[in-house]
């Protein structure tokens, strides 16, 4: 069987410790039903007034790192805090997990896109198209390592995304770590709505 993501895990304690050596510190991250919030404080509930309740405050003309992060855990109804993600030196928060044999086709690459169909990158936290306006930060930790404090990373919108594997395919299956976070840029003067959540995927090629 080719080598294929077998699930998305995130870290939920504060130890930055790989899956492997211990997997009770990882939630799996369920497609389609658990979220990621960034947020200024823990929402009460996924409802829309508690979501803007707890949105940060924007002040014109200066760049804002949104402080927090928190998983939605739809099957058991409540918010977790991910310690370790955002711009500090934090190597093992989110885990893509790769089993099979036989290696990928192609390097695997996060994306953020607007929705599942993974053709538009219009939202306004994407850039509106232009990726080096986009609010979403990445980076590698696995080969790259930990980072260091305050790490830009890669801007993720659409086609640029982040490479998950140094621009090489896989050659066998093996746990692949990233670390991002949401920051707004300085030239964003007003709070707007988006039209909908933008949408994570792991893109890669495979064989049988």
């Amino acid at each position: 069987m080719a080598t294929g993501l077998s699930g998305f895990f995130i870290n939920i304690t504060s130890d930055d410790v790989s899956y492997v050596s211990d997997p009770t510190k990882y939630i799996e991250f369920e497609a389609g039903a658990d979220k990621l919030v960034f947020a200024a404080s823990k929402p009460d509930s996924m409802d829309e007034a508690d979501l803007k309740a707890a949105q940060s405050v924007l002040f014109i003309g200066d760049a804002l790192e949104i402080p927090n992060l928190y998983l939605w855990d739809n099957s058991a109804g409540v918010f977790r805090y991910i310690y370790l993600a955002g711009s500090s030196a934090n190597k093992y928060v989110f885990c893509f997990h790769m089993t099979g044999t036989g290696g990928t086709l192609s390097e695997p690459i996060v994306q953020v896109w607007d929705t599942s169909s993974h053709a538009t990158n219009d939202l306004i936290c994407l850039g509106e198209g232009d990726y080096s306006k986009s609010f979403i930060h990445g980076i590698e930790t696995r080969l790259a390592g930990t980072p260091s404090p305050g790490w830009t990373g890669t801007l993720i919108s659409g086609n640029n995304g982040l490479g998950l594997n140094g621009g090489d395919i896989l050659s066998s299956a093996i746990d692949l770590y990233f670390n991002l976070y949401v920051k707004i840029p300085a030239t964003v003067s007003v709070q707007e709505k988006e039209g909908q959540n933008p949408v994570f995927c792991l893109r890669y090629k495979y064989g049988d």
